[in-house]
């Protein structure tokens, strides 16, 4: 039963919108490989020039490990 007096907030948009409606799913994606890429530049710069310690590779790993689940979770919605 649908009650007349309650109005909710949906992620359906109708296509006059256009590509809008995409962006709130791609965006997310760009945004977080943006973010990936540029630390990985970074760290690869900082181990080429004065090798890997253990903090760098761990901080590689872990980031690498939170955006493969970021992204597979934002993809699959």
């Amino acid at each position: 039963m649908k009650a007349p007096n309650i109005i909710s907030c949906t992620m359906i948009f109708g296509t006059e919108v256009g590509w809008a409606a995409s962006a709130s799913a791609w965006l997310p994606l760009l945004y977080d490989t943006t973010v990936v890429v540029l630390t990985l530049i970074r760290t690869v710069s900082h181990a080429w020039h004065r090798g890997y310690s253990d903090i760098v590779a761990e901080l590689l790993r872990e980031g690498l490990l939170y955006y493969s689940v970021i992204f597979s979770v934002t993809l699959a919605l």
